[in-house]
């Protein structure tokens, strides 16, 4: 049975995962530099998103089901996250998915920057 090398795909079914793209630090597998920027802005619209619902971070936990420490790793961007995890995010913030992952639709950006436009 030939395992996948360091340089080669894990797959999973219909999901394939490289792990050419982390490089070993510290003694541990961290994303290289895309990937992190993409952890940490995640982390910075977990945290906007849980002081707009005047949440503090255990309470976000208790409503997510996640422990106190994973939410301060997600917030920190210390944490890659698995899926469920978005589910359990998404699910405690009760918000859709575009909020949540940061994919605004075009319409409402436009809606928006307008609406800030008449608040100034």
């Amino acid at each position: 049975m030939n395992l996948p090398t360091a340089d080669g795909p894990y797959f999973y079914g219909q999901l394939s995962v490289s792990v050419k793209h982390c490089s070993k630090s510290n003694g541990s597998m961290r994303p290289q530099r895309a990937e992190e920027r993409q952890l940490k802005q995640f982390g910075i619209r977990v945290r906007k998103l849980r002081h707009a619902r005047s949440l503090t971070q255990s309470k976000l936990a208790e409503l997510a089901g996640l422990d106190l420490r994973h939410i301060q790793r997600i917030e920190s961007a210390e944490r890659d996250l698995r899926l469920t995890t978005l589910f359990a995010l998404q699910a405690a913030f009760n918000c859709p998915w575009n909020t949540l992952l940061g994919d605004e639709p075009k319409a409402s950006k436009k809606r928006r920057i307008a609406d800030q436009g008449k608040k100034l």
